[in-house]
């Protein structure tokens, strides 16, 4: 018997997952994100909750664990791979934040991040946005919390 989720079960499921994902007492972050990748392979990504989870996701690269970074990193990647329909319209906070974090200290996050970084300019449409938006989305607000090389 095939177990069958209904648009509510997984619109919860999200919800809790980017509830433990912003909080600062939960320690497992790097082991939940793959979850949302997964939800995003099937289809079960709606736009109503898209938001929430891309800025969960967010915060999760600004993490003082690399492991959480770099699966951040991969949960965008899965996102843009298997979700990006729905992506094409905030595409520009996302890139924004990659290029903030795109210099980390840990080379397997680095990697990852230059490679979900071309990924997320493909889908924004070629370089992603003009630099009127760039100025004013979520960017330069946001820093990588002194893990990227200087």
């Amino acid at each position: 018997m095939r177990l069958r989720l209904t648009f509510d079960c997984v619109q919860k499921l999200c919800s809790r997952v980017c509830k433990c994902l912003i909080s600062h007492n939960f320690m497992a972050k790097a082991s939940l994100l793959p979850v949302i990748s997964r939800l995003s392979q099937v289809g079960a990504i709606a736009p109503q909750i898209l938001e929430t989870i891309l800025q969960s996701v967010h915060e999760c690269l600004g993490n003082s664990d690399w492991a959480t970074r770099k699966a951040a990193a991969d949960t965008l990647n899965a996102l843009a791979l298997h979700s990006s329909n729905l992506l094409t319209d905030r595409a520009a906070s996302t890139l924004n934040v990659l290029e903030a974090c795109r210099f980390d200290k840990i080379k397997p996050v680095r990697d990852s991040m230059t490679e979900v970084l071309q990924f997320w300019k493909k889908v924004a449409g070629g370089d992603g946005t003009s630099d009127d938006q760039k100025a004013s989305s979520h960017g330069p607000s946001f820093r990588c919390q002194g893990f990227c090389i200087s």
